[in-house]
């Protein structure tokens, strides 16, 4: 996940002039600053105002290149380049690159938006670029975007993907130490935080430490943006890295590896608390007692309710694609953040995979849920065993949620990943035992996207409790949150909890781009977004 950019505007020439140019790109920094400002990544920054009528076309040409990479500190310098569209130019407003890993070692998902300055006019013939530091032996993807461009007229931005170089070493050692970070601490003095960690031996060979640090935003899982700290190996016992000035009430991602190439890296996730004063304290907790209160009442109405309504509906029929309907009444105790555990088959392609991460994404920002995902707790599975972790989560989530999508190897058979096998075995049996008991079915679901069959889920499966989306989002949220979609007098609405609106919100859109390019490109045969 780590990584730093450098951002580069090269006005294309002829000749060995070009050529000259492009092996020199830290001269261009003068140009970013004249051209360019860089700011955080927003969805459609204009949205809703009047700049936005102005629709312009995708950027042109774009491709990668290998850059310079002694500005990377060990790792490949790779340029994202391309042309602006001379459609619409007069009213670019500037660019959003999002590049993200797909699979290999490296764990990246980092974008950058650059905002034309007021008086600066582009020319189609310009090359504009962004670089990027990025590990070894990885496949990555990358989509750049030119803005004003609101939801609905993307114009179907495609995107690029490229490996990087395993034999990449730029000197360095080509047998590494199997060492990594142990023992690791955080002591939080006001708004720094010290890391600490067991240094490596002198016979691993190691001669310095990189520690990468970002904030995470509310509702997503990395940082928008890393800073790094380099230490050098001096021989002691414990490394120790200060962190300064950072804001109180967020998660931080910190990141540790060593020196070598291919160097096993350890990544944790650390809560900066903010100072309270005893007063100060003293009223939060009197606050929250009231706030519990209040919640207490009103989820004791609200289950009054539900149980009379269940009273006079009586129970449901057994769920299919057809009806979307669940297969008992809920039976989960309603909470206001559901622990949602996603399991997919781990065979899936790079575009599918790209569909779990945003639907995961939007789940815990827009829909109000905790949600655990493999990919985002690589660290805790290795340390439990697959078997172990997997076996935890089950028992701690509120619900089960199982991915399948049209041919996506849902079904056993040939190439049905070790990982997802298991899972869904574990999930059967669970299912079985609930039905036994008969309570706790409400607890396992399966969605699937597109024009799903039956045949497309596990027949072992079959007593789970499945929606179709994202036309059944709406029953699938209700189901989440175990709230009912109508009532005497009533009817659930939540903004952006349909198939239509979605798309409106931050993560919706994003996952709706992933589906699209999902679709696009065969890995679901007929996606219905």
């Amino acid at each position: 996940m780590w990584l730093t950019v450098l951002l580069l505007v090269i006005v294309v020439q002829t000749g060995s002039q070009r050529q000259a140019r492009s092996e020199n790109l830290i001269e261009t920094q003068a140009e970013i600053e004249t051209l360019f400002t860089t700011e955080d990544c927003v969805w459609f920054p204009c949205y809703e105002t009047q700049s936005c009528e102005h629709a312009v076309g995708i950027p042109e040409n774009i491709r990668k290149r290998e850059g310079n990479s002694s500005h990377c500190s060990g790792l490949q310098a790779v340029t994202i380049e391309w042309n602006p569209s001379p459609y619409g130019i007069e009213f670019v407003q500037g660019f959003r690159v999002d590049l993200v890993s797909l699979s290999g070692p490296s764990s990246v998902s980092e974008c950058r938006q650059l905002v034309l300055r007021d008086g600066v006019r582009l020319e189609p013939q310009l090359i504009i670029g962004s670089t990027f530091c990025l590990g070894s032996d990885t496949l990555y993807g990358a989509v750049v975007y030119g803005f004003p461009v609101p939801p609905g007229r993307e114009h179907h931005a495609q995107q690029i993907q490229f490996r990087t170089n395993s034999s990449y070493s730029n000197g360095r050692r080509a047998n590494p130490s199997t060492w990594t970070p142990s023992r690791l601490s955080f002591t939080q003095d006001g708004h720094d935080v010290t890391v600490s960690f067991t240094a490596a031996a002198d016979t691993d060979n190691i001669n310095s430490y990189h520690v990468y640090h970002g904030r995470c935003p509310p509702g997503e899982p990395a940082p928008l943006s890393w800073q790094h700290t380099h230490m050098p190996h001096d021989g002691a016992g414990t490394v120790q890295v200060r962190l300064g000035s950072l804001e109180p009430g967020f998660n931080y991602s910190v990141v540790l590896l060593s020196d070598q190439e291919g160097a096993e890296r350890r990544e944790v996730t650390y809560f900066v608390k903010s100072e309270q004063t005893g007063e100060g304290q003293q009223l939060t907790l009197t606050l929250l007692l009231v706030l519990f209160a209040l919640i207490s009442t009103v989820v004791t109405v609200t289950a009054s309710h539900l149980i009379n309504n269940r009273k006079q509906n009586g129970k449901r029929g057994e769920a299919g694609f057809g009806d979307d309907s669940v297969s008992e009444p809920f039976t989960t105790q309603r909470v206001s953040n559901p622990r949602v555990f996603l399991l997919y088959p781990d065979t899936a392609s790079p575009t599918l995979l790209n569909v779990v991460l945003h639907f995961a994404t939007f789940l815990q920002a827009h829909c109000a849920c905790q949600v655990v995902l493999d990919m985002w707790e690589e660290l805790a599975r290795g340390l439990e065993g697959r078997a172990d972790w997997i076996v935890r989560q089950l028992a701690e989530a509120h619900f089960i949620v199982v991915m399948c999508w049209p041919g996506g190897g849902c079904p056993p058979g040939p190439g049905w990943g070790g990982f997802f096998s298991l899972g869904v075995s574990l999930v059967a049996e669970q299912l079985l035992q609930a039905r036994i008991n008969s309570s706790g079915l409400s607890r396992f679901i399966v969605t699937c996207f597109g024009q799903c069959r039956e045949a497309d889920v596990p027949g072992v499966l079959d007593l789970a409790t499945k929606y179709k989306l994202m036309e059944a989002l709406p029953r699938f949220f209700s189901h989440l949150h175990s709230l009912e979609l109508l009532g005497p007098g009533l009817a659930l609405h939540v903004d952006g909890i349909s198939e239509e609106t979605y798309p409106a919100t931050p993560s919706g859109f994003a996952l709706y781009e992933a589906l699209r390019l999902a679709g696009e490109d065969g890995s679901m045969e007929s996606a219905t977004l």
